[in-house]
């Protein structure tokens, strides 16, 4: 799916055309990109059971969540990214998740490879020194780069 094109949600009702991402948009197609790279590759999971399972079989080398996931889901992630030593980062809305790796909205996503996860990583670190007021949540540091 291009992320230029606009389109409408099945579930919601909304349109892409209607969503102005809160990240920076140099920052936006720089981690837009790095996550088709690691989609296209394989090496992205998306969805609440799918990135649970590769975070808890040890996987997953970072973690992607929106805040307007339900607090169940953000909970969990936060206690298990914690318990596995996964880095976890906190986006705005599912909408905006959801465009960013060229599906519709998405709750969580998930990195399995390290150097993919380590260069999302450091533009998301760049955003949030750039933006604080994003929405988002940095917990962990990635390891073994």
């Amino acid at each position: 799916m291009d992320w230029k094109k606009p389109w409408r949600s099945k579930l919601t009702g909304r349109s892409s055309r209607n969503c102005e991402s809160s990240w920076p948009e140099s920052t936006f197609k720089k981690v837009k990109g790095l996550l088709g790279l690691a989609h296209r590759a394989g090496k992205l999971v998306s969805g609440t059971t799918a990135t649970r399972i590769k975070l808890e079989k040890g996987l997953a080398f970072l973690i992607i969540v929106a805040e307007d996931a339900s607090q169940e889901i953000k909970d969990y992630f936060r206690y298990k990214s914690r318990e596995m030593g996964v880095p976890l980062f906190f986006v705005q809305s599912k909408l905006e998740l959801g465009l960013a790796v060229g599906k519709s909205e998405r709750a969580v996503i998930g990195i399995l490879d390290r150097r993919f996860a380590q260069a999302i990583w450091e533009r998301l670190r760049e955003m949030d020194h750039q933006d604080q007021d994003h929405g988002g949540e940095m917990n962990g540091e990635i390891k073994g780069l």
